[in-house]
């Protein structure tokens, strides 16, 4: 993807929100973009990488977005690094 930015605001009633990119411009996203990157919503604050086209009118719009954000606890990233662990479990007496 060819910019990276943060979601400013989205509003789900209505499918479509805002992304501020690292210029601090403002760009429209609409649901569509999501659907075609199996999201169905995003939230302030989250990091995203967005390719932008210009719509019909000339403004410049989201057309492919992807999430940047850290591997959730339990992904398949952190599960790799625990299985190459040994753990060694010191049986205490009672």
């Amino acid at each position: 993807m060819d910019f990276h930015g943060v979601v400013d605001h989205w509003k789900e009633d209505r499918g479509f929100g805002f992304v501020e990119l690292s210029d601090r411009r403002r760009v429209f996203c609409h649901i569509t973009a999501l659907r075609q990157a199996g999201l169905d919503k995003l939230r302030a604050g989250q990091r995203v990488e967005v390719d932008i086209v210009a719509a019909a009118d000339g403004r410049p719009r989201v057309s492919k977005i992807a999430l940047v954000e850290p591997p959730a606890a339990g992904s398949a990233a952190e599960l790799a690094d625990a299985s190459r662990v040994r753990l060694w479990v010191h049986e205490g007496r009672d």
